[in-house]
């Protein structure tokens, strides 16, 4: 991946002409690709912006409206954090968005910035558009002023936070879901009355009169859903929930946590790692959970020979089918590294990968609440999401996490059915990050 590296004017010529058009111009330069979804394109690029180095996933929508609007909020971060101290450090943005029941898009931008020694700050921004009018949308445009204040009442009770303060510090950070509204308070907006973010949600058919809405949002409220048909978009919604480096001292709980639910997981094993726990891994494939390769020692896979890839894979599959008799194609690179080179081999050999496509950091922040509510943010249909079985602390999240997945209507199930559900068969070599 080419990465340029040139004077801070340049680059910031550069790349404020792509946030500010969106324009694909620079696209070998800036590291860029797309990947077209429901509501657009998936774009992504890295450069350095002098010495700040700038990673970013956006959506590109083709509405004006909010497509300005991602592009303003990148403009002003950037430049932020380029003013700020030495204009060092790593920018990484990310984002979630839905296109919810044809309707409205929801969206939410996420930003992680790291300075040269290591501190990290976070910040988040939420969108919401109504299609068809490609209006975007507030709180007020969903609410009566007595809905208003029946909200803010809702959240005050529910995070602690006294309704008037809400007054002067709205509740701008929201954003639609298949089955209600997600209200975010972000521990940084509402210090020192939050020590850490706090998210509220509100289901469809509790204040919010859907029908009423679209009237005021449409000339033409025949042409959409009523409130149950939003509910019902996704009635099978899937999740799969993956674990890596184990199995560990504390897979045993998860498993139990796993069993109370009746919930389903995947198990990315060490090799090195089954002999000693061969009776955990045994209750994995016996409970219907899925155990698959992460490797003899978890190197990474990209900085080693192709002999050494090979032992790594098969050696662990070995381990796998020694004690559950089967297993070990479906592979997860350690640290997510890959190159053409290794794909390549595992596809001569029979290997594919699974990768993510929600990374709470779980093994970085060591912190149950901050996995819990990373995860919440950006759940939906169809995500794998990834998380470690060997520290406690992402096992205490998996417990608030798996029961309140299944509240909110979701199905956790192995990486293979959530696959399946989505018509497919993976092939050797090939990368998935999610169902489609």
């Amino acid at each position: 991946m080419k990465i340029l590296k040139r004077n801070g004017v340049v680059c910031l010529l550069v790349v404020t002409l792509l946030i500010a058009n969106f324009s694909l111009l620079w696209a070998d330069e800036l590291s860029m690709d797309k990947a077209q979804q429901p509501y657009g394109d998936d774009v992504h690029f890295e450069v350095f912006l002098g010495r700040l180095f700038v990673k970013a996933s956006y959506p590109q929508t083709h509405y004006v409206v909010l497509d300005n609007a991602i592009s303003q909020w990148l403009r002003d971060l950037i430049a932020r954090h380029q003013m700020a101290d030495s204009g060092a450090g790593t920018l990484t943005v990310d984002y979630d968005a839905k296109l919810i029941a044809e309707k409205f898009i929801a969206l939410k931008l996420f930003a992680e910035y790291k300075d040269e020694t290591g501190e990290t700050t976070n910040g988040q921004v939420a969108f919401n558009m109504f299609v068809e009018k490609e209006k975007m949308l507030c709180l007020n445009d969903i609410f009566s002023d007595e809905q208003m204040v029946e909200l803010k009442s809702k959240v005050a009770l529910a995070s602690g936070i006294e309704a008037r303060y809400f007054d002067t510090n709205p509740l701008d950070n929201w954003n639609f879901d298949e089955t209600g509204l997600i209200v975010d308070l972000l521990a940084e907006d509402y210090s020192p009355l939050l020590t850490e973010d706090f998210q509220f949600f509100l289901p469809y058919g509790a204040l919010l009169d859907m029908p009423s809405l679209i009237d005021r949002l449409s000339q033409h409220p025949s042409t959409y859903a009523a409130t149950s048909d939003i509910v019902n978009l996704k009635s099978d919604k899937k999740i799969a929930l993956t674990f890596d480096d184990g199995p560990g001292p504390y897979t045993e709980r998860l498993l139990n946590i796993l069993q109370k639910h009746g919930a389903r997981a995947t198990f990315f094993v060490v090799g090195q790692r089954v002999a000693g726990r061969k009776e955990t891994v045994a209750r994995m494939a016996n409970e219907y959970h899925e155990v698959a390769n992460h490797t003899w020692n978890h190197p990474a896979l990209t900085r080693i020979s192709n002999a050494r890839v090979e032992s790594q894979l098969k050696s662990t599959s070995d381990a796998i089918q020694a004690v559950i008799g089967s297993g070990g194609a479906m592979t997860r690179a350690p640290y997510g590294a890959l190159n053409n080179r290794v794909k390549a081999l595992a596809y001569q050999l029979g290997y594919y990968f699974i990768s993510w496509s929600i990374d709470p950091k779980d093994w970085q922040t060591r912190n149950a609440n901050k996995t819990y509510n990373r995860v919440m943010n950006h759940v939906g249909d169809g995500q794998i999401i990834l998380l470690h079985d060997i520290h406690y602390q992402s096992v205490d999240a998996a417990e608030r996490l798996i029961p309140k997945l299944i509240e909110m209507g979701y199905e956790l199930v192995t990486v293979s059915e959530l696959l399946k559900d989505g018509g497919i068969v993976p092939q050797g070599g090939q990368v998935y990050r999610k169902r489609p």
